[in-house]
């Protein structure tokens, strides 16, 4: 989404489609439509993803998961800028970015024969690689104070400014428990004699896992 509302088509769609969550099908017709009467149920015609993302993005997610018949009809599109709905004969155009992502190694899928070698070309014109959050704690307040601020704004919270200001204090927190020996993370926890319990959070109150 940054890309893309940074970019030249920021006036344009910005549109997702979860690959995985789909059949070989349905995906198909979610990208590219399909013609009324294509099959059953299909009462009208629908435009697919593709032709709602003209001129803007269409982002597919874990990419990699999509079969080999729909990747040659994918590769076609990045190569020609032409589809047709399903069901119908009509060669159709659209001017479309594709900004792709997997969790996958892809040039491992690549070399196994999962995935195209020809549509990685197509697709790999710029790639930006993601490390793990645990190969960059730095992120972990940015992070965590957009959450703490959208969780608390959902909820309806006035004094989420003052939420977001705590999160220096929570970073430190996970930084530390992170580094603690599995010796003393594993030790049991007992509280000494002269403790009290807790008294019970007052009603309404929200917690967080960083409480």
């Amino acid at each position: 989404r940054a890309l893309h509302a940074r970019s030249a088509r920021a006036r344009a769609a910005f549109v997702v489609v979860n690959c995985p969550t789909l059949t070989e099908e349905m995906l198909a017709g979610e990208l590219f439509g399909h013609a009324r009467g294509a099959f059953t149920g299909a009462v009208r015609d629908q435009p697919g993803r593709v032709e709602a993302a003209e001129g803007g993005t269409l982002f597919l997610d874990e990419i990699s998961e999509i079969t080999p018949s729909l990747q040659a009809k994918l590769l076609r599109f990045l190569q020609d800028r032409q589809f047709e709905r399903i069901g119908e004969t009509r060669t159709r155009t659209a001017d479309v970015r594709i900004v792709a992502a997997t969790n996958r190694d892809i040039e491992d899928d690549v070399r196994t024969g999962r995935f195209r070698e020809d549509l990685l070309y197509r697709l790999d014109v710029i790639e930006v690689r993601i490390p793990a959050l645990r190969e960059r704690p730095e992120d972990i307040p940015r992070l965590a104070a957009h959450f703490l601020a959208f969780f608390a704004r959902a909820a309806r919270r006035r004094r989420w400014r003052a939420v977001r200001s705590s999160v220096p204090s929570c970073h430190l927190v996970v930084i530390s428990a992170a580094e603690i020996p599995a010796r003393c993370a594993c030790a049991p926890f007992s509280n000494p004699p002269h403790a009290t319990r807790a008294p019970p959070f007052p009603k309404g109150a929200m917690t967080t896992p960083l409480s």
